[in-house]
């Protein structure tokens, strides 16, 4: 069974080293960050998709907060 739900990145509870790099950024930035993401993914991601990308790919995070 998969449940969705709707939230904001500031109540996202991030993991590893994903949890590391989102610390790393200001209340501006993660509103910056939630804004660009619901663009790319309008019907959602998943809580470990999103997870992945602040862990794995966190240098397109950086270029969002730099748009």
């Amino acid at each position: 069974m998969k449940i969705m739900q709707e939230m904001s990145l500031l109540d996202f509870e991030f993991w590893g080293d994903a949890k590391v790099n989102a610390e790393t950024l200001s209340l501006h930035d993660l509103e910056k960050v939630e804004a660009e993401l619901a663009l790319r993914w309008p019907y959602g991601i998943s809580d470990v998709e999103l997870n992945e990308l602040f862990a794995d790919d966190f240098q397109l995070i950086m270029d969002i907060t730099h748009l």
